[in-house]
């Protein structure tokens, strides 16, 4: 059971709404101070929350948007295999473009599942997105051709540097619309997870992330998906 006290700095406050909306129960005040009263309860409860709770829920951090994400870019830069499941993956690829070329660059992994182009279920990802007949699949080959460019740059540079260049794979999935996921496997062999609550007409990138304590489910959930559709891999290695 929760406890709080309302003698402490955040229950006096509580304590005075408390007793304004007793005095003030029947009239204008009242309701305002029931309003207040509410507001405040979710404030304080929020914060009461201990950690071991959002542990135990598995959601280390939700942001609002899903863009310019600090954790997940320093996380990328120290990776050895970066996983994206998307329909298109065009704005996350070309925001992070140098990150991934240096992944490579650096002998690093690419993993990609995308939607197959000009499949119904482009069609209707399409549609709910209000987006116009074939409006993502487009999304979807500039995003094949910039992979390619990413794979031409990291080349250059490791030949440059004198290291191997790493590898990038990418599957084609037409079963259902699919919240993007993105996963990490770092240089100390643990494993980060984010994911994108998809929520159309609104892209990837302006709905909600989620990253994750542990990512077992998302890696389990991608693995399932990755290997049902290994008949339409596409590679880039030397």
């Amino acid at each position: 059971a929760w406890h709080i006290n309302l003698e402490s700095s955040g229950g006096v406050c509580v304590k005075s709404l408390l007793e304004s909306f007793v005095t003030g129960l029947g009239n204008q005040l009242g309701i305002v101070c029931a309003g207040l009263l509410i507001a405040a309860l979710g404030v304080i409860l929020g914060n009461v929350i201990p950690a071991t709770q959002r542990r135990k829920s598995n959601i280390k951090k939700v942001y609002l948007q899903g863009r310019s994400i600090g954790s997940m870019e320093s996380k990328m830069q120290n990776s050895r295999l970066i996983r994206v499941l998307a329909l298109s993956a065009r704005g996350f690829t070309h925001t992070y473009r140098s990150i991934l070329t240096s992944h490579v660059a650096n002998g690093g992994r690419l993993e990609f599942l995308l939607a197959e182009p000009n499949s119904a279920l482009m069609q209707e990802a399409s549609e709910m997105e209000q987006r116009g007949p074939g409006a993502i699949t487009q999304s979807l080959h500039a995003t094949i051709e910039l992979i390619g460019a990413i794979w031409s740059d990291a080349k250059r540079v490791a030949e440059r540097e004198g290291k191997s260049t790493g590898t990038i794979e990418a599957r084609f999935y037409h079963t259902e619309i699919r919240n993007p996921i993105i996963m990490c496997i770092g240089n100390d062999n643990k494993l980060y997870a984010w994911i994108s609550v998809l929520i159309p007409p609104k892209a990837a990138a302006e709905c909600q992330m989620l990253e994750y304590f542990n990512g077992s489910d998302c890696a389990e959930y991608f693995n399932l998906v990755w290997r049902r559709y290994e008949s339409t891999a596409h590679h880039w290695r030397e």
